[in-house]
């Protein structure tokens, strides 16, 4: 989805990693992002690329990818 080139493998690991550290860090400082930020986010993010959220939830689950899964990457991003 994010169409990046280079060692994908390599980079996927380094990903893991950094989204690991960044939940761990959250919990430590308690620091909690609601499932209705979240939402709005997901909303946000469907309106800017000019989707519906069901044209975004069908976008999704195309490249193997659930709405729940990218509601998560959000979250570790907001937090």
């Amino acid at each position: 989805l994010q169409h990046k080139k280079g060692n994908l493998p390599q980079m996927a690991r380094e990903e893991l990693t950094d989204d690991m550290l960044k939940r761990q860090e959250m919990r430590r400082l308690n620091i909690v992002v609601s499932d209705t930020e979240v939402n709005q986010a997901f909303e946000r993010f469907a309106t800017n690329n000019k989707m519906t959220l069901a044209q975004l939830t069908g976008v999704l689950d195309k490249a193997g990818v659930t709405a729940d899964h990218f509601k998560e990457y959000i979250r570790l991003q907001m937090g």
